[in-house]
């Protein structure tokens, strides 16, 4: 997962997010100043304390069904978002 920006008068520039994904599991974002880069993690998952790498996926987390998909909300993160989890299409019997 990147981020990427295009435009005509984009001028390339060497980032420390090019080389081994700046040494973060997930996602690699550039941050101002010296730090250069910010490690972050897909939506519900905790970054470790190391600041690089991601959880396995949450550890606590409510799992609830729509009509058409399933659903699931972590309890590891400070924020309430719902993902929708990647299984085959449902059908109603």
């Amino acid at each position: 997962m990147d981020v990427r920006v295009f435009h005509r008068g984009r001028q390339p520039m060497p980032s420390v997010c090019q080389t081994n994904n700046g040494d973060c599991s997930h996602l690699c974002l550039l941050a101002p100043g010296s730090k250069g880069r910010t490690c972050a993690c897909p939506i519900g998952i905790k970054l470790m304390v190391n600041g690089l790498t991601c959880a396995m996926g949450p550890t606590n987390s409510l799992i609830f069904a729509h009509r058409v998909d399933i659903r699931q909300i972590s309890l590891d993160v400070p924020y309430i978002v719902d993902v929708v989890l990647p299984l085959p299409p449902l059908k109603m019997l």
